[in-house]
Formats: structure tokens, sequence, C-alpha cells
């Protein structure tokens, strides 16, 4: 029987993230743009409101960028530690084994 459970990849979080991130930004970024462009005001006016919109979302957009930066970092070392926790516990278990199966073989 085929199993129709739909399964997500691990990296289709990661993608969905980025795609819904770039989404908001175009947009947000094509909203300011036709709303700086259809206000009224001179073209001077206009390309400075564009130029200091425009500098603040690359600022944000930094922002954003270095606080996921600092998450792909901290998630690293969780996955690290636990991977090294993991590593323990399973030399335990067959320490443990090893020893049940000696005792085992002696009695």
């Amino acid at each position: 029987m085929i199993d129709s459970t739909y399964q997500r990849s691990p990296n289709s979080n990661a993608m969905t993230v980025k795609s819904t991130a770039l989404i908001l930004l175009a947009t947000l970024a094509a909203g300011t743009a036709l709303g700086l462009m259809l206000a009224p005001g001179s073209g001077e006016q206009t390309r400075k409101k564009l130029m200091k919109k425009t500098s603040n979302l690359n600022d944000r957009m930094k922002e954003m960028l270095d606080e996921g930066c600092e998450l792909i970092d901290k998630l690293k070392g969780d996955a690290s530690g636990l991977a090294r926790e993991a590593k323990g516990t399973a030399k335990d278990a067959a320490r443990h084994m090893h020893d049940t199966a000696s005792h085992m073989a002696k009695g």
C-alpha cells in the first residue's frame, strides 16, 4: 500500500522561509516605489525619498542577514552538542551491552 502522507524534506522549511522573506522584501520595495512615484512632489523630492527608503530597506536586510547568521551559528553549536551527547550515549549503551553479554556468557 502506498503511503500518501506528504513528507517535507529538511530543507523545505528553510526554502519556505527564504522564499517568504524575499517575496515580502520585494513587495515592500515595489509598494514603496509605487507610493513614492504616485505621491505629489517634485522629482528631486521623490528621488530623495526613494533613496532614503532604499537605504532603510538595505539596512534592515543587513540586520536580518546578521540575525540569520547568528541563528545558524547557534543551531550549529546546538547540533554539535547534541551529536556529542548522542555519541556518548551510544558508547555507553554499547559498553553496557558488551558487559551484559560477557556476564551472560560466564554464567
